[in-house]
C-alpha cells in the first residue's frame, strides 16, 4: 500500500509540474531573460483597425508589462492655432487598479490616465497653448496579479481651432443700463462638441459708455474649467478692424469687482470706435451634463447705442492629424517590462 501511495504522489507531482510549465509558457526556469518574453504584452495591430497592448497570439495583456507606443511620424504642427485637442477612441478593461494606460504630451508624465470603459469611448484632451510641435507617448503598465482585455485604441485625432471658429450661440444682447450684476447662465450647449469658448462682445456708437467683467468661472459637472480674475493678464480679442479694445484696468470696479478687471471702455477712450470681441481660452468639456458660466458685470449704456453681447462657440476644429491604425508606420514601440517570477522546484516542494 505504501508503494502505491508513493507512486500516486509522484504521478501527481509530475502532472502538477507539467501543468505549471504549460501555464507559464516558459522554456526555462531562469529569471535572467531580457524582455520582452512570452509573458509580456507589447503594442501591435489588432483586428478591425486597432492598436492594442497584448501578448502575441492572445487577446489579453501580460505580466509586469511596461510598454510604450510613441509617435515618430511627420511633425504635428499646431502653430497658428488658438487652441487644440486630441480625440482618442478606445476601450480598456483592466484586472485591477495597477493595470492601466496613460497618454503623455511632450513629456508630461501621465497627462491622461484612461479609465476602464468596456464600450467604445471618446476621450478629449486639450493641448496646452504652450505646445506648438506635438509629441505623444502611450504607456501601458501591468503587474502580475491578473489578466484582462486591456487597452485598445481605434482612432487617434488631433484638431486645431481659432477664435471665432464654430457655431455661435447667443445668451444675451443688452443695450440698456444694467449696472453692477452677478451673472449666472446655463451654457450646457458648450458640451455638444469637442471644443468650446466663451465670448464677450462690446459695440458702441463712439464715445459712449463701457462694459467691464470680472471673476469669470465656467463650471462643468462641478469642476471649474475656467477661473479668471484678470489680476495677471487679459484674454485674446478681435477688434474687428476698429480702434476700440478690451484692456485691464482698476476703474469701473465696485462690489464684487474689486481690483483689476477686463473692460471695453468707450467713455475712457473717446477717440475709439468699439466693435471688440474677447474670447476665453478654449476648453474641452465634451459630453458634460451641466455647464454654468458665472461672472461679475458692470454695463452702462448711452442712448441705446451700446451693446453688451454674451455667448459661446462650439466646434470640433480643423483636422491636423488622424490615424485609424491600418499600420504602425508613424509609431515606435518599445518594451521595458520585466519577465515574471518563475516558481522554483523548491517552492513547489513546500506546497
Amino acid at each position: 500500500m505504501k508503494k502505491l501511495v508513493l507512486m500516486l504522489t509522484l504521478l501527481v507531482a509530475v502532472a502538477f509540474a507539467a501543468n505549471f510549465s504549460s501555464l507559464s509558457n516558459s522554456t526555462s526556469l531562469s529569471n535572467s531573460v531580457t524582455p520582452p518574453t512570452e509573458h509580456n504584452a507589447h503594442w501591435q495591430l489588432g483586428g478591425g483597425g486597432s492598436v492594442e497592448c497584448v501578448r502575441d497570439g492572445e487577446a489579453v495583456y501580460g505580466s509586469n508589462d511596461d510598454a510604450d507606443l510613441t509617435y515618430s511620424g511627420t511633425t504635428i504642427d499646431l502653430t497658428g492655432f488658438d487652441g487644440a485637442a486630441i480625440y482618442v477612441n478606445y476601450t480598456q478593461v483592466a484586472a485591477d487598479a495597477n493595470d492601466y494606460c496613460t497618454m503623455e504630451l511632450n513629456g508630461g508624465v501621465g497627462d491622461v490616465q484612461f479609465a476602464d470603459a468596456a464600450g467604445a469611448t471618446v476621450i478629449t484632451k486639450l493641448v496646452p497653448a504652450s505646445i506648438s510641435n506635438l509629441t505623444i507617448n502611450f504607456n501601458w503598465v501591468s503587474d502580475a496579479t491578473g489578466f484582462a482585455a486591456g487597452f485598445k485604441m481605434t482612432v487617434f485625432q488631433v484638431y486645431g481651432v481659432n477664435n471665432g471658429d464654430g457655431t455661435y450661440t447667443n445668451i444675451f444682447d443688452w443695450n440698456s443700463d444694467q449696472g453692477f450684476t452677478h451673472e449666472s447662465h446655463d451654457v450646457t450647449g458648450m458640451a455638444s462638441n469637442g471644443l468650446a469658448c466663451l465670448s464677450f462682445h462690446y459695440t458702441d456708437g463712439g464715445w459712449d459708455w463701457y462694459w467691464a467683467i470680472d471673476n469669470v468661472v465656467l463650471d462643468a459637472d462641478g469642476t471649474d474649467v475656467i477661473s479668471e480674475d484678470f489680476e495677471a493678464a487679459g484674454w485674446d480679442q478681435d477688434q474687428n478692424g476698429e480702434s476700440g479694445l478690451w484692456e485691464l484696468d482698476v476703474d469701473r470696479a465696485g462690489g464684487a469687482m474689486a481690483g483689476q478687471n477686463w473692460q471695453a471702455d468707450s467713455d475712457g477712450n473717446g477717440s475709439f470706435t468699439f466693435n471688440c470681441e474677447t474670447f476665453s481660452p478654449w476648453v474641452s468639456i465634451y459630453q458634460a451634463s451641466a455647464v454654468t458660466a458665472d461672472f461679475d458685470s458692470n454695463f452702462e449704456d448711452f442712448a441705446g447705442r451700446d451693446h453688451a453681447i454674451f455667448g459661446y462657440y462650439v466646434t470640433l476644429g480643423t483636422g491636423v492629424f488622424t490615424d485609424n491604425f491600418t499600420d504602425l508606420s508613424d509609431w515606435t514601440t518599445s518594451d521595458s517590462g520585466t519577465n515574471i517570477e518563475e516558481t522554483t522546484w523548491g517552492q513547489i516542494k513546500t506546497m
